[in-house]
């Protein structure tokens, strides 16, 4: 009974060995403290930068060419 046990705790104990907890002795008091590490969210969030320059206006197209005149008509017969 006790080696299944002890096999599940040293399971656990290998898990949680993953985990971002350390322990460290503190050397005024020789305490021992627990320490979680992992991501800082503490950060401030920088400012925003300046908008760009507005890009420069676009040329006209060129004018287009003027058409040709139709041809005249055939007079009628009387």
């Amino acid at each position: 009974m006790k080696k299944p046990i002890l096999l599940t705790l040293a399971a656990v104990l290998f898990l949680l060995s993953g985990c971002s907890m350390k322990e460290v002795i503190d050397p005024t008091t020789g305490d021992l403290n627990t320490i979680t590490t992992g991501t800082d969210d503490g950060g401030t969030t920088g400012t925003t930068g300046t908008t760009g320059a507005t890009g420069a206006t676009g040329s006209t197209g060129a004018t287009g060419s003027t058409g040709t005149t139709g041809a005249t008509g055939a007079t009628g017969t009387t």
